[in-house]
């Protein structure tokens, strides 16, 4: 069962689109719940006009961080704000930047949005 939210079964698709947390999170970044496909995460925000070339990786990157905040929660009882998770993924897309030499103007893109 979820620990945010009572009596609701944790599935995939609850932690990482359900969930009141994760609802959140992906309003401020502009996806609308309706359009969060619950079998494929990874096609999240594919129809953001935002770049292609590294999607996936910024997506995988924030259902990591959703990840990482509902296991603070479950096992550390420690709750984290969207805030914090959006926070946290902008810091790793920071230090990732070495990585991207060739795709640096599309994570600008991604991290500026």
């Amino acid at each position: 069962m979820c620990e945010q939210c009572t009596g609701v079964l944790e599935t995939t698709s609850h932690i990482f689109s359900e969930c009141p947390g994760a609802t959140e999170l992906w309003t401020r970044v502009g996806i609308t719940e309706d359009s969060i496909p619950h079998r494929h995460h990874w096609l999240i925000g594919t129809a953001l006009p935002l770049p292609q070339e590294v999607h996936l990786d910024v997506i995988m990157l924030i259902l990591r961080q959703i990840w990482k905040a509902h296991n603070a929660l479950t096992f550390d009882k420690r709750a984290t704000t969207t805030r914090e998770v959006l926070q946290q993924v902008l810091d790793n897309l920071n230090s990732w930047q070495g990585c991207y030499k060739k795709q640096k103007t599309q994570l600008r893109a991604w991290r500026e949005y």
